[in-house]
């Protein structure tokens, strides 16, 4: 613990000071146990698992020990891909404790998507599953990585990635060259407690803690990094503002490797002591059974998640009255859905918040003060300790209220950059430090911010940021195919669907099932486009260059969208 514990303890002890602490992630478990050693931390359903803070702290610093033992040391980069899990979080912390740096990667990826972030991140260690529905994880990196084979245990020297020397598989499961879970485990012994100890005092609380992948506007995806201070800081904030307290009980059913379960999921529960009901997937059933066998008082998703459990037959049969408080972001909601999801799952405290993956928490969010039409209908307001303005796209002149622009943002928790991208960080930052988000927003008399849209052609997709041209690029080639423009259309159920236009060349003879077949073989499920429509030619303008303006409102008039 740092010298300023006791000074820090006083701080997580106030329940709405909104006084920023400087404290690393694993400085945090530590405090935490202490102030709240037998409350439940981490309560896993599928699983049966229950652990307190102690608990947690104890295994924690022991997977830290391993780590340490098979030579992950500060500043590294760990990999880690995995199912929503006990073990998903405690080697988030383990790794936070030695200072090394996470780089969560999204359990949908195709091989070709997952060596893309093992290289671009420079990872040195890779944990993962040897598979998951569809995938088979360890086949992949066999195909990425074929010394693997051959090479001892975690030395493994790669041609395509050379920064890579150790797969850890979190099961029981052997394969050549891999550590796997019960491994890493028993070489805890290996490196003492002392010497933990004066690691862990190493880490200071500005050191990159996460490098957070989004996909961008480009087919790249972008590692944003950030720091113990801006994560805790940021999500300490957000759960301040819902009243979070070691009383409550928060049921996740996110994906861990979204910033949206990881930091305010799961930071932002052990900021106030909070109890975490962590679930495997967001399964409408297994949700609502938890919701209530838990007693869960709060809960956090993205719209898709909240209508498909207000659509699911059985929601009147469950009793949520324990429910109080739920933030809901990751895409726009609208105004009916936020009532019905109020309403419906008895959550009179539910917040809406907006936020972006370059930054470590929600920019902005409502409180449980707020007016109920102000928390309906807006994402909030900002956030201490941030700036935000609404400038005119065209000429930068910073906008007044009720007028709609492009909205600019910065603060303690925006990212340090994109790693290893310097060109990609300049364009989204001005030179007097505001970063661009490509939204489309506006912000009323009383300092409430909407979001009405994008300026970015990025799909967002039940919370899953997609970029259009990472589709195009496949599409086109498949024979037959000429061209392809991929386009977002307002969804209830997704917030936004994957829509596409394609061109053939002459003669060829092409389904929808037979495009959505392909980019479902080629990349994540939820990048498969759920229409498809073949034209004869693009709107083009005069330079050449596609309308997709045009395509767009072909697509209102097609799907009678109004």
């Amino acid at each position: 613990m740092p010298e300023n514990t006791q000074a820090c303890i006083e701080i997580l002890a106030e329940p709405n000071g909104f006084e920023f602490i400087n404290i690393t992630m694993g400085d945090l478990i530590d405090a935490q146990a202490l102030r709240f050693p037998l409350n439940e931390f981490i309560v896993e359903p599928s699983t049966g698992g229950r652990y307190s803070y102690e608990k947690f702290r104890d295994e924690c610093n022991s997977l830290a020990r391993g780590l340490l033992s098979i030579g992950i040391k500060k500043g590294d980069h760990v990999a880690l891909l995995l199912r929503n899990s006990f073990e998903w979080i405690l080697i988030m912390f383990a790794v936070a404790k030695i200072g090394a740096i996470l780089v969560p990667v999204n359990i949908h990826l195709k091989k070709n998507e997952l060596k893309y972030v093992l290289q671009q991140s420079d990872a040195k260690a890779f944990f993962t599953m040897s598979n998951y529905k569809d995938n088979n994880y360890i086949s992949y990196v066999q195909s990425i990585c074929p010394e693997l084979d051959v090479c001892e245990t975690g030395s493994l020297k790669s041609r395509i990635l050379p920064k890579l020397e150790k797969i850890i598989l979190v099961d029981e499961a052997q394969h050549p060259g891999c550590y796997n879970w019960n491994d890493l485990k028993s070489m805890a012994d290996n490196t003492s407690a002392e010497d933990l100890i004066r690691i862990q005092k190493s880490v200071h609380w500005n050191d990159i803690a996460f490098i957070l992948y989004t996909s961008g506007t480009t087919d790249n995806p972008k590692g944003a990094m950030h720091t113990h201070y801006a994560i805790i800081n940021g999500v300490k904030m957000s759960s301040e503002k819902r009243n979070l307290s070691f009383q409550d009980r928060q049921c996740l059913p996110l994906p861990l490797f979204h910033g949206l379960g990881s930091y305010i999921g799961v930071v932002g529960c052990l900021c106030k002591g909070t109890t975490i009901v962590l679930m495997e997937t967001a399964h409408p059933v297994k949700v609502m059974d938890a919701l209530e066998k838990e007693k869960c008082t709060s809960i956090v998703g993205v719209p898709t998640m909240f209508i498909n459990l207000c659509d699911h037959p059985n929601v009147g049969n469950y009793n949520f009255s324990s429910l109080r408080t739920g933030i809901i972001a990751g895409a726009l909601c609208p105004l009916d859905v936020m009532k019905k999801i109020s309403d419906l799952l008895h959550i009179p405290e539910l917040v809406c918040g907006y936020g972006l993956s370059e930054f470590a928490a929600c920019l902005t969010v409502s409180d449980t003060t707020t007016p109920y039409k102000k928390r309906m209908s807006t994402v909030g307001y900002c956030s201490p300790g941030s700036s935000i303005k609404i400038i005119d796209p065209e000429t930068g002149k910073e906008l007044p209220p009720g007028q709609v622009g492009e909205l600019l943002a910065k603060g303690y928790h925006m990212m340090k950059g994109y790693y290893n991208m310097p060109e990609a960080t300049n364009e989204v930052m001005t030179k007097d430090g505001w970063l661009k988000t490509g939204d489309l927003a506006s912000v009323d008399e009383d300092g409430y911010y909407q979001i009405v849209g994008r300026k970015k052609d990025m799909i967002i997709r039940g919370g899953e940021n997609i970029a259009p041209r990472e589709i195009e690029d496949v599409i086109t080639t498949l024979p037959g195919v000429k061209d392809a423009q991929v386009i977002g259309v307002p969804d209830e159920k997704y917030g936004e669907e994957i829509m596409a236009y394609i061109t053939l060349v002459e003669g060829a003879k092409l389904s929808s099932e037979d495009v959505q077949n392909y980019v479902r073989n080629n990349l994540s499920s939820f990048k498969v486009p759920r229409y498809i429509h073949f034209i004869d030619q693009m709107p083009m303008t005069a330079s050449g260059k596609v309308q997709k303006y045009v395509l767009r409102m072909m697509a209102f008039k097609e799907l009678n969208i109004p």
